[in-house]
């Protein structure tokens, strides 16, 4: 805005960064060896731009009915559910 980025902006380029340290964690892989095959992998984009699209991949995919079930998610709202 005006020139400046706005707070918005900043935090979700901070979310970014912790979503990727937490997949680096989960995966059991280094942050910098997993940025490096993250850059690897998008020739055409900046780091920025390719850390961005990763995390988005990474957690949609999860976010997939298979991915639910191999992540266990949601497993407590189903019993509730069925009760």
């Amino acid at each position: 805005m005006h020139g400046r980025r706005s707070a918005r902006r900043r935090v979700s380029g901070d979310e970014k960064w912790e979503a990727l340290a937490e997949i680096s964690v989960r995966e059991q892989e280094d942050i910098h060896r997993l940025v490096r095959r993250i850059e690897g992998d998008c020739h055409s984009v900046g780091r920025t731009s390719a850390v961005r699209v990763f995390v988005f991949e990474y957690f949609r995919r999860a976010a997939t009915e298979t991915g639910h079930q191999e992540a266990g998610h949601g497993q407590s709202d189903r019993a509730t559910l069925q009760d």
